[in-house]
């Protein structure tokens, strides 16, 4: 089982045991899990938001009907011989890759490509060990834990998605950081980011 996180993303402080116990009742030799409905807080401060302000409803949608946010993206092995990484994945994409009923064509060719590499790179693993290739693509593997484990955060600053921090969505402004406590978050560690990455309005 592998997990994606940025340096500067989180995930809730209880995340990888959900997902863990989760696929401990899963049979699934293949799967791909994560949350479709993160938070963003944007690292924008003001006197209203001294703290920035928190947006709980993704504002974009997916490149496909299968999108999942790319902190927590995971991909779960139970074959040692299918030792993909998740960081071959595109986030934005992750449900198309065990499923080849679905053709990707509502998202641009070099994604098509990119989908279709990583479905060949596990049909010549299974070939290679004897896996029959049905037991991977035959079962749904794409799981939006949300409700279970849920939402991961993004975090928007001047470093990373400067667009992001201008997009319209929906945010309330955080006076204090109460909201983002179960990511393991403190005034001693927003402090200790000296201000990189904020962006500050007068």
């Amino acid at each position: 089982m592998t997990t994606l996180l940025d340096d500067d993303d989180a995930l809730p402080k209880d995340y990888m045991r959900h997902i863990f116990d989760y696929f401990q009742g899963i049979d699934n030799p293949l799967s791909i899990a994560g949350s479709a409905r993160p938070w963003q807080w944007d690292l924008v401060v003001t006197d209203e938001g001294p703290y920035g302000y928190l947006a709980t409803k993704w504002h974009r949608g997916w490149r496909s009907d299968a999108g999942l946010a790319s902190a927590g993206l995971t991909l779960v092995s139970k074959y040692p011989e299918i030792n993909l990484s998740v960081l071959l994945l595109r986030h934005s994409v992750a449900g198309l890759y065990l499923n080849p009923k679905v053709e990707p064509t509502k998202i641009p060719p070099n994604m098509q490509k990119h989908v279709n590499i990583v479905r060949n790179a596990i049909r010549e693993r299974c070939s290679a060990s004897g896996i029959n290739p049905a037991n991977i693509f035959g079962n749904p593997a794409y799981f939006d834990l949300t409700n279970l484990s849920g939402s991961t955060l993004l975090v928007n600053h001047t470093g990373n998605e400067t667009s992001r921090l201008s997009e319209d969505k929906m945010r309330v402004p955080l006076k204090d950081l109460d909201l983002l406590r179960d990511f393991g978050i403190t005034d001693k560690s927003f402090h200790k980011l000296e201000y990189e990455g904020i962006l500050r309005l007068s």
